[in-house]
């Protein structure tokens, strides 16, 4: 299996420096679209973090800003 190692992505609706959530370590777990596993999704200051292997922006942060801002 290859290492990887985990790429914070800004927030793209939610500004997440400073948030509040940030200091309170929520985590988030997000189904894959196989529903064979899950991702766990954590706002830090710089943006998003999650355990998923993609290397760009996916769509499991995507789907954490969107319950934390509403429809977008």
């Amino acid at each position: 299996m290859a290492n990887f190692k985990p790429r914070v992505h800004p927030g793209k609706y939610v500004n997440t420096k400073g948030h509040w959530m940030t200091k309170m370590d929520f985590k988030w777990f997000v189904e894959s679209s196989n529903r064979k596993s899950s991702y766990h999704v954590e706002m830090q200051d710089k943006g998003f973090l999650c355990s998923c292997p993609a290397r760009v922006r996916c769509k499991h942060i995507s789907k954490v800003e969107q319950m934390i801002s509403g429809p977008v």
